[in-house]
């Protein structure tokens, strides 16, 4: 980080004489806060008119030593004003001033240029460029690159259906400190295509900016391989491990991607430089991607601008349809190119891509890490001054314990008790511990961008930096109290934030409207830790733009990821991933002023916190009786979570009833401290002692069975208590982060698990869930729907749809939590193909599959009853398997269970009834009635009918007369209670009900015996 001036020294140098001072005409300062040493940078500095393009003035440097310069016309400054150029040096924490005084001027420099034959060749003592000439009207602008053994290679092809008007090369700079050529195409219908090339004294690099608008199909196909027979290809791998591997040995027809934002996912080696080198050969020729925003135009750019190298011949195809790119090449020595071991460094190639694109000192300078911020107050990061003062009045500070932590290692995942003493008590000596520990934690932030050894550029895997990013921003709002920190100190750690709020806001870090982008959460983290920075830094003239990026991925995230009333665009354990920087914005926000809306209010965030909330499991006795979230989709074992606690503390004021729900479903889960399990929540790590406050009063809610539109569904009974029964279905759009279990289910009855996910341990297939493999090919865009859901008294259905498969769930509840409370499901395959149909159980023992029903023995104090009602003589077959989950809050990460599996013809439904029973209960008798559509079950508790189809259907007999597709029939000792969830008429004995919409509820009846 640095600072720059350019104002008369009189301003700064106040150890000069007057005659010294007479004699300046302006001076250039800068300053290094990122223990960056920069060596021979290009820097551009605005100058007065009075002073530009004099040939009277000599630079000098810190050394004293006269410094080769350069005027700058407007149109080449990156100022966009007339300017002077040289190359500047900065030690580690260091300054340096360069002054322009009268004198005459150095002209020393390395550049050759020559312009013969409608060409320009720029050379310098280590690279060159042939560009234009007569055949780059076909061959494309780059006639030749000069390798550093001296050695010229290279070509090219112009491919497009449009044939140039005309082609002119231009000499726009011509040293001593850079020249520069543009390179300038013509075509038909407003076409074009313009390059201009840099190349920098001293510097073996070769610098390319382009813009252009072309056909659909052109492309430059450069060829670097021409007169070089490279069989070698450097570059980082996936794996942030640099790799030197042979061309011919990578798979498929494409031997390198050059991606300006590399993804870690793709099987080709692909990054954002690579370096080509012969076997016996010390030459290396790098090629670079700059300035990743370039390339792609957010809403413009529909097609693919990554640069694929044939593997056949090392020809690159660089498309130019539209519209701008900036790469660069480098010629290089191997040996010291290639890390002798594959190694997780930034080698020389990429440390010339950091030096002239991500990290370049012309632009680094221009940032501001110098501003007032005596109207920012600390701590205020999270908590206002009132929140701030009645965590105060509660908390007991234990002197013994202030002591230790004055000295006491900090460790960030464990710092709760040195951020709640320090907040409570201001402690100077407790201070300037945490002081250590984040300037510690900001300079490795900050290294992480400029050195690039553990990540291979800015961009990449930027959830991996969101610890460093958020215990910076959170421990640097404790220690920005005042008289923690020395002046020095405080000036650096403001710097570093700076920087970081700088480099995080660009482009080549994240950007979802280019693409560069991979996991949803991923973005929201991407977005939370700029947030956080800013509002850690509130008062520095940019962080309200950085905070408003946050703001604005927050809203549209809130808006799109979240339905009306819950659920949320990924499985739980991602969703808990994402409300981590939610919540944090959310309260970091508040003490700001950037924006308007309360969002720790936001009406989303309160139904979103409360689906995660209501679809989770019932008491667990693997965890003590501990609720957890539903292991689905990419959801870790028996995870528990803090965000109900969290969300008592958002809305304790606000909404005190649904604060003490939360409250109460937080203690449920054993008050656990972090979000979840598998992963880093640093979003307010430290803030536990406030955020989560055991002594705010909690009451249990009356949850039922719920829908939440294109998420899934919850069907609930006897909740809560240790009996209850449970369903939780997927199906919906909201489907990122899950495995292939679109229409699956989970099953607990009477208090046990009893059909469960084998937990996060990839993307599971759909053999590995209890739904139907149709053989349907899921990919995001076409999951299914819930079509329609009723809940009520008595009843609770459900019907969900994909491509022809149709699955009906009718759920009938007793009164009783020890009586019948079971499913009836029913599947329909209406697109012609075969499928499987699976129920996974939980279960040690093999299931008596040749009964009907099989009852399935539990692990715990209830089996399962499973009941084919149509066809009545099917044959399951079953299996077992099991799968090791990447994380789990039981004693194993193992899962075993075992299968009920069906082949289903085409066009044959399959109905079954899952029937939850205790252990000393008998298993009760069911009859298959009007072709499986119906189910007849007596059991000592009374007589039930359960009816289910596709279609509405007639039934008569024994005193019921029913139409429609679902309802139930419940004869108990003491009375009779009728349910229609759908449209229809349902009568026993007389006593009719009826359904005449498709509200969502059930209509019950009770009538007395």
């Amino acid at each position: 980080m640095l600072v720059r001036t350019a104002i008369p020294l009189l301003l700064l140098c106040l150890g000069s004489t007057p005659a010294m001072a007479q004699q300046v005409v302006a001076t250039f300062a800068l300053r290094d806060f990122l223990k960056r040493e920069w060596q021979n940078e290009l820097v551009m500095f605005p100058v007065s008119k009075d002073e530009f393009e004099r040939d009277d003035l000599a630079l000098i440097g810190p050394d004293e030593k006269p410094v080769t310069y350069q005027w700058v016309p407007a149109d080449l400054a990156t100022s966009e004003r007339d300017s002077i150029a040289f190359l500047a040096s900065v030690a580690e924490f260091g300054a340096s001033e360069y002054r322009l005084i009268r004198g005459n001027p150095a002209r020393t420099t390395d550049l050759r240029i020559r312009e013969a034959n409608e060409s320009v060749t720029l050379e310098n003592a280590l690279t060159g460029v042939r560009l234009g000439g007569r055949e780059a009207v076909a061959g494309g602008p780059i006639a030749g690159i000069r390798l550093k053994s001296g050695r010229w290679v290279g070509g090219g092809q112009l491919d497009s259906p449009l044939v140039p008007k005309s082609c002119k090369t231009t000499l726009l700079a011509r040293g001593p400190v850079f020249a520069d050529v543009l390179v300038s195409y013509e075509f038909p219908k407003f076409c074009f295509w313009r390059l201009q090339f840099r190349m920098i004294a001293g510097q073996p690099v070769v610098l390319v900016d382009e813009e252009f608008d072309m056909p659909e199909g052109s492309a430059y196909l450069l060829d670097l391989a021409k007169g070089f027979s490279p069989d070698e290809l450097s570059y980082r791998d996936n794996q942030n491990t640099c790799r030197l591997v042979k061309t011919s040995s990578v798979a498929g027809e494409t031997a390198f991607l050059l991606n300006p934002w590399p993804t870690w996912w793709n099987t080709t080696p692909e990054a954002h430089w690579a370096g080509f080198c012969r076997s016996g050969s010390d030459d290396l020729l790098m090629i670079g991607a700059r300035e990743p925003g370039a390339w792609v135009e957010p809403d413009r750019t529909e097609w693919q601008t990554t640069i694929p190298f044939r593997k056949s011949d090392l020809v690159a195809k660089f498309q130019l349809r539209g519209y701008r790119r900036q790469w660069m090449l480098a010629a290089l020595s191997k040996a010291p190119s290639v890390p002798e071991k594959e190694a997780r460094v930034a080698p020389l190639p990429q440390q010339h891509l950091i030096k002239h694109d991500e990290l370049a000192l012309d632009r680094v300078k221009d940032y501001v890490f110098v501003w007032d911020d005596r109207k920012t107050t600390h701590p205020g990061l999270f908590l206002t001054r009132d929140e701030l003062d009645r965590f105060r009045k509660r908390f007991e500070v234990d002197l013994d314990r202030l002591v230790k932590l004055r000295t006491a290692q900090i460790l960030p995942y464990r710092m709760e008790d040195h951020v709640s003493y320090f907040l409570a008590t201001s402690d100077k000596e407790l201070g300037r511990n945490i002081a250590g520990k984040v300037m510690e934690l900001a300079q490795g932030a900050v290294d992480g961008f400029v050195k690039q050894d553990g990540l291979r550029n800015q961009g990449s895997c930027p959830h991996h930096r969101t610890r460093a990013m958020m215990w910076s921003a959170i421990l640097s709002d404790l220690v920005l109290s005042p008289g923690v920190l020395t002046p020095e100190e405080r000036t650096r750690l403001k710097a570093q934030l700076a920087f970081l709020g700088y480099t995080m806001y660009s482009p080549t870090f994240h950007s979802p409207e280019r693409g560069y982008r991979a996991n949803p959460n991923m973005t929201t983290t991407a977005r939370g830790m700029l947030g956080l920075i800013a509002c850690s830094i509130h008062g520095h003239p940019e962080a309200g733009t950085w905070a408003q990026l946050a703001i604005d991925e927050m809203d549209r995230e809130l808006d799109q990821w979240c339905g009306p009333n819950g659920g949320w665009l990924e499985a739980p354990h991602y969703m808990t991933v994402s409300m981590d920087a939610i919540v944090s914005m959310a309260l970091a926000l508040r003490n700001t002023g950037f924006a308007e809306a309360d969002w720790q209010y936001h009406p989303k965030l309160k139904n979103t916190m409360a689906w995660l909330a209501k679809i989770c499991s019932p008491p667990d006795p693997r965890l003590d009786g501990d609720r957890h979230m539903p292991a689905i989709g990419n959801t870790y074992l028996g995870e528990r979570t803090c965000l109900s606690g969290w969300a008592a503390f958002l809305f304790r004021d606000k909404d005190p009833q649904y604060a003490q729900h939360m409250q109460w479903m937080w203690k449920a889960h054993g008050m656990p401290r972090t979000l979840g399990i598998g992963g880093a929540y640093p979003g307010i790590q430290g803030y536990e002692q406030v955020v989560l406050d055991e002594s705010m009063p909690a009451r249990a809610p009356a949850w039922g069975s719920e829908l939440f539109p294109d998420a899934g569904a919850v069907f609930r009974s006897h909740f809560p208590s240790d009996r209850e029964t449970y369903l939780h279905y997927i199906q919906g759009p909201m489907h990122e982060h899950y495995d292939y279990d679109d229409g699956s289910f989970i099953l607990w009855g009477k208090g046990s698990p009893l059909c469960e996910d084998f937990g996060y341990y990839g993307r599971a297939p759909a053999a590995d869930h209890s739904r139907v493999d149709d053989g349907f090919v899921e990919e995001l865009g076409n999951e299914g729907r819930i079509r329609e859901f009723a809940a009520g008294d008595g009843a609770d259905y459900l019907r969900g749809e994909r491509a022809g498969w149709n699955r009906q769930i009718l759920f009938v509840k007793d009164d009783d939590p020890l009586g019948p409370t079971y499913f009836l499901i029913r599947d329909s395959v209406l697109s012609g193909r075969e499928a499987d149909w699976r129920v996974w159980i939980a279960t040690d023992n093999p299931p008596p599959v040749t009964q009907n029903p099989i009852r399935a023995a539990g692990r715990f104090e209830a089996d399962l009853a499973v009941f084919f009602a149509e066809p009545t003589d099917v044959r399951p077959t079953t299996s077992q398997i099991t799968r090791q989950a990447g994380a789990s809050s039981f004693a194993s990460r193992e899962s075993t269970q075992r299968c009920l599996q069906v082949k289903m013809p085409p066009d044959q439904p399959l109905a079954a009834v899952l029937y939850p029973v205790m252990k000393d209960q008998p298993t009760p008798k069911m009859t298959a009635l009007a072709d499986g559509r119906v189910v007849k079950i007596e059991s000592k508790h009374g007589t039930d009918y359960a009816m289910l189809a596709l279609q509405n259907f007639r039934f008569e007999a024994d005193g019921i007369q029913f139409y429609g597709k679902a309802g139930a029939v419940q004869i108990r000792p003491k009375g009779v209670r009728l349910s229609l969830p759908r449209r229809g008429r349902l009568s026993y004995r007389g006593t009719t009900v009826e359904n005449g919409d498709s509200s969502g509820r059930t209509v019950s009846r009770r009538l007395a015996r």
